[in-house]
């Protein structure tokens, strides 16, 4: 995940340099997810290096699990439930959210 993490820490500084955003005190907190796509993947991490890498979610509504092997959190359940670790103090409000999305266009 280290190279996730460094990816991520670049995302930020570039958004950074963005017009939208020259001047804000300060962005909130990036952090990397892996999304692993594919329904016939059998993940075979140890659960150690598993932090931060998410599969498809089961049927909640039906009960079925995910069509995945080896039992990776799904990304819809990790995008929508956050824990109070990975929320960023300041959030992400209306205020910063639109500067954001314009600097990630200009970014490209």
């Amino acid at each position: 995940m280290a190279q996730y993490d460094r990816k991520a820490k670049r995302l930020k500084s570039l958004l950074a340099r963005q017009k939208a955003l020259r001047g804000e005190r300060r962005l909130p907190f990036i952090t990397p997810l892996v999304f692993l796509s594919s329904p016939d993947l059998d993940c075979r991490l140890p659960p150690e290096a598993r932090d931060g890498v998410h599969g498809l979610d089961g049927d909640k509504d039906k009960g079925e699990p995910s069509p995945q092997g080896g039992g990776l959190a799904g990304i819809v359940e990790a995008l929508t439930h956050l824990s109070a670790r990975d929320l960023d103090p300041i959030g992400v409000a209306r205020v910063i959210s639109e500067p954001i999305a314009s600097a990630s266009g200009s970014a490209g």
